[in-house]
Order: C-alpha cells, then sequence, then structure tokens
C-alpha cells in the first residue's frame, strides 16, 4: 500500500494536475518550472499544462501499469502464502490430535505397568528370590523410560500447540496487506486517474467558453 500510494504521488508530478486545475480556474497559461521540469528535460515556459500532461500522460499510464503489475504479483504471493498457512495450521491440528491419542494410550500403558510393577515387587519380596529381586529392577527401568516418553510426547503437543496463534496472527497480518493492496489497485489508483481526466475536461471547458467570449464578442 506505501508503495502504491509513493506511486501516485509520483503521478500527481508527472500530471500536474494542479497546473490543470490552475489553467482551468485563470483561464490561461501556466509555464512548468521547478526541478521535476528541468528533469524532465522540456522546455517549460513553451507549453501549456495542458500540453505537459498529453506529454506526460503515457508515462503516467506505463508507471499505473507497472503498480498495478508488482501489486497483482503480490496479491498472489500473498494468496499462496495464505493458502501455506492454512495448510500448516490443518496440518499441526491433526499432528495435535494424534499426539493426543497417543499420550492417553502411553498413560493408560503407564498405569497398568505400574500396577504390574507393584505386583512384581510383592511377589519379590514374598519369595526373596534375587532373580525376582532383579525383574523388578529391570521392569521398574523399563517403566521409567516409558515415563519418560510419555513427557516428551506431552512437551511437543504443548510445543506444536503455541505454533496455532503464531500462524494466525501471520495470516491475519497478511490478509490485512492483501485488503490494502486490493484498496490500492481498486480504488487510489482508478481515482487519481479519474481526478486527472476532469482536469482535462475543466480545462477543455475553459478553453470552449473562452472561445466563445471571442466569438461573441466578434459579433
Amino acid at each position: 500500500m506505501g508503495r502504491i500510494a509513493a506511486a501516485v504521488i509520483d503521478g500527481v508530478k508527472i500530471l500536474r494536475i494542479s497546473d490543470l486545475q490552475s489553467e482551468s480556474a485563470a483561464g490561461k497559461l501556466t509555464p512548468r518550472s521547478g526541478v521535476f521540469g528541468k528533469l524532465m528535460g522540456m522546455a517549460a515556459d513553451a507549453h501549456t499544462a495542458f500540453k505537459a500532461f498529453a506529454e506526460n500522460r503515457k508515462k503516467f499510464l506505463d508507471l499505473m501499469d507497472s503498480e498495478q503489475a508488482k501489486a497483482r504479483k503480490t496479491k498472489a504471493d500473498l494468496a499462496v502464502a495464505i493458502q501455506l498457512l492454512d495448510q500448516q495450521a490443518l496440518a499441526i491440528r491433526q499432528s495435535l490430535h494424534g499426539l493426543k491419542i497417543e499420550i492417553a494410550a502411553g498413560q493408560i500403558a503407564l498405569d497398568r505397568g505400574l500396577d504390574e510393577l507393584e505386583a512384581l515387587r510383592q511377589h519379590a519380596l514374598a519369595t526373596g528370590a534375587p532373580d525376582d529381586a532383579a525383574d523388578v529392577m529391570v521392569f521398574r527401568a523399563t517403566l521409567a523410560n516409558f515415563r519418560g516418553k510419555v513427557a516428551e510426547m506431552r512437551e511437543s503437543l504443548v510445543g506444536s500447540a503455541l505454533l496455532i496463534p503464531i500462524i494466525a496472527q501471520n495470516k491475519q497480518a497478511a490478509e490485512t496487506r492483501l485488503m490494502k493492496i486490493s484498496n490500492g489497485m481498486l480504488v487510489v489508483i482508478p481515482r487519481l486517474m479519474a481526478v486527472a481526466s476532469q482536469a482535462v475536461v475543466q480545462v477543455d471547458i475553459a478553453r470552449a467558453a473562452a472561445e466563445s467570449e471571442k466569438l461573441d464578442e466578434a459579433a
């Protein structure tokens, strides 16, 4: 949007709409002057504002076409980015759903394992056999490792869930920029072109009125 606004300002300079409006109001020639006129490399004093407009109109249209082409490309890129963000959000939600199921299943297995561990411990106490005690130690270590894996899955669940609001914020920013660019293409540039056209019409009307007055005086 800022780039389009800058292009609009450049378009105003190229068209010199203020000169057109001044000529329409005063009914006389408005000499081109200033740094911009020198940069254009034209004999400003020999041209009216209307003639300057006619000569610069193509440059203005080329500039507007260029900005609209850039805006269309940016819009297309943003649309693709928004689509990718939607796909990422959906993939994360699906992953979270599957991860929740795995965590729930892991917790059930862990609870059952704790019950089995207690049963093995009671059996080892009852028998006093070294091999039964060793089985208890091995099973306890296995449960500890499994508990660690379940904890890692929970951490992954939280980390993945935090990505969802970030993706939503990025999508909102992209949609806002897309809306501003669309507004620039649909409102700002056409409005400038309409203002330029009306300025030319005003000059033509002023000239026609002046010619009519001359004819009336001659009659």
